[in-house]
């Protein structure tokens, strides 16, 4: 989860720590929906299949990846 300096009764709030999250994922989203046609744009009609593939698998790995690091960073903060 993100960190943010609040106020105690801030963090309380079960409402709070779902804005960042709900940030997050519209961001996402706005991402697929402009980096998905631009692949047409940059790769060849023959490897088409080939660049989105390619750019799933670095955007699910990222996904995968970067949240693991995020509480590798978290614990060692501890």
């Amino acid at each position: 989860m993100m960190y943010l300096e609040t106020s105690a009764y801030l963090r309380g709030l079960e409402w709070v720590r779902w804005v960042p999250t709900a940030l997050l994922g519209g961001c996402i989203a706005i991402f697929c929906t402009v980096i998905v046609p631009t692949v047409p744009m940059l790769v060849k009609p023959s490897l088409l299949g080939t660049g989105l593939g390619i750019m799933e698998v670095v955007q699910n790995l990222a996904l995968g990846v970067f949240p693991l690091l995020a509480g590798v960073i978290r614990e060692t903060q501890h």
